[in-house]
């Protein structure tokens, strides 16, 4: 049975919050435990007290005292198999109690759930569903909207082609500190504290994030700050699991003694898994969707709600810093400079290997570049084997194997519209 608030148990047994307070100081056998908030929480133990105490006070005009001992001698001999027969019913009819206004709560959900033209499947197949998973599917369709929907159905329509990197090949000089080597306008730039810093997070999983890099360039980018005496502001994009991981984390570690406020944690947009325009629901009953990963991080900073962070804090230039070690040379100044020579508005890195080359997750843009003419960020296709259930949601049992889009998308896509703007590492 869940936990209980003080409001929830007042309701139950029709009391007042005063005298249930007023019992658990003067009965010795009250320990309600408390929630992160501090608030009182009960569960069947502490009811079925609250119970027999009202029963007993209420009902047979016990004194506290004359209750407490009554309470005490039913816990021993012969009596304790009454009231463990008592507490087995009353908790049978707790646990109905709780189905019922569940099920009370979801059905004033399910009248109030907008239907989405050409989606009317999702309700059929919620309704079909087994209890938890009707709540578990209901939890992912408070996520879910026409706007997502009209957005995925439009990027999967107009992706591209994923194209082979362009690369200038140019021999890099003779390692520097980074700072020793930045051109005067970025100097300026960090100076002014133009420059805002980005960390798009891969799709691995929460424990697979490498915390000791992201220390390491945490130091980095403190140094930085502490060079020019400017905060840098830091967003870091990931899933939900990913961020709440991350989050925990870093208040563990004092935010790395960087200043908080300059530090956000922003949630990626998630996409849903379309068949034929329609949404689908995996075998599991769950909605299938899928983290939009760097491409949906893209789409987020050209939100009105993130570009007013980015003007409050006069960011004019981003700088991507994935969680590896090439990041720790921000700043590139050979880079920088590359971008001051050719006056390109984006530029980056990347390395040779037995495939070709591959990108270092490092790159320069310019915040006006993503925003000229509101900029359609490039996305490719990748496809996913799924197990779902049919969506004419006639019937749950029906499983289909079904092979979904999904879209996918990084800043080397977007890199690719401008001429010249790679610059190759060693």
């Amino acid at each position: 049975m869940k936990r209980r608030s003080l409001g929830e148990v007042c309701k139950l047994l029709n009391i007042r919050p005063h005298v249930i307070r007023y019992w658990e100081q003067m009965i010795p056998l009250f320990e309600p435990e408390k929630n992160l908030g501090g608030r009182r929480t009960y569960g069947e133990r502490e009811i079925h007290l609250l119970y027999r105490l009202k029963y007993l006070v209420q009902e047979r005009r016990y004194t506290l005292e004359g209750a407490f001992r009554a309470l005490v001698e039913e816990g021993q001999g012969k009596k304790a198999n009454v009231k463990a027969a008592i507490q087995s019913l009353r908790s049978e009819l707790l646990e109905m109690q709780e189905i019922l206004e569940q099920s009370l709560e979801l059905l004033h959900s399910f009248q109030g759930f907008p239907v989405i033209p050409g989606q009317e499947h999702l309700e059929k197949i919620l309704k079909r569903l087994p209890w938890e998973a009707q709540k578990e599917l209901y939890r992912d369709m408070k996520r879910f909207s026409p706007t997502l929907l009209e957005l995925t159905q439009f990027l999967l329509e107009n992706f591209r082609e994923e194209e082979p990197l362009r690369l200038i090949r140019k021999k890099r000089s003779k390692p520097r500190k980074p700072e020793e080597s930045l051109p005067s306008y970025f100097n300026q730039v960090l100076g002014e504290g133009r420059m805002g810093v980005i960390t798009l997070l891969s799709s691995m999983k929460p424990a697979e994030i490498p915390l000791s890099l992201l220390e390491k360039l945490a130091n980095r980018i403190r140094e930085i700050m502490h060079l020019y005496g400017r905060t840098l502001l830091w967003c870091i994009f990931g899933d939900s699991a990913q961020i709440q991981y991350l989050r925990d984390y870093v208040q563990r570690k004092s935010y790395f003694s960087l200043e908080p406020k300059a530090l956000y944690f922003l949630k990626e947009p998630v996409f849903p898994a379309l068949v034929a325009g329609k949404v689908v629901i995996q075998e599991q009953g769950r909605l299938s969707f899928y983290s939009s990963g760097q491409g949906g991080a893209l789409l987020l900073m050209q939100s009105q709600s993130l570009q007013h962070l980015f003007q409050r804090y006069a960011i004019e230039w981003f700088y991507f810093l994935p969680l590896n070690s090439f990041s720790l040379k921000f700043p590139d100044g050979e880079l920088l400079q590359h971008i001051v020579e050719t006056g390109v508005p984006m530029a980056g890195t990347a390395i040779s290997s037995e495939e070709g080359y591959r990108t270092t997750g490092i790159y320069v843009m310019k915040n006006a570049f993503l925003l000229e003419r509101k900029r359609r960020i490039p996305f490719t296709i990748k496809k996913d084997r799924l197990r779902i259930i049919n969506p004419e949601g006639s019937s749950t049992d029906d499983i289909l194997e079904v092979d979904v889009n999904r879209l996918c998308s990084s800043p080397a896509m977007l890199l690719g519209e401008t001429p010249h703007a790679w610059f190759l590492a060693e």
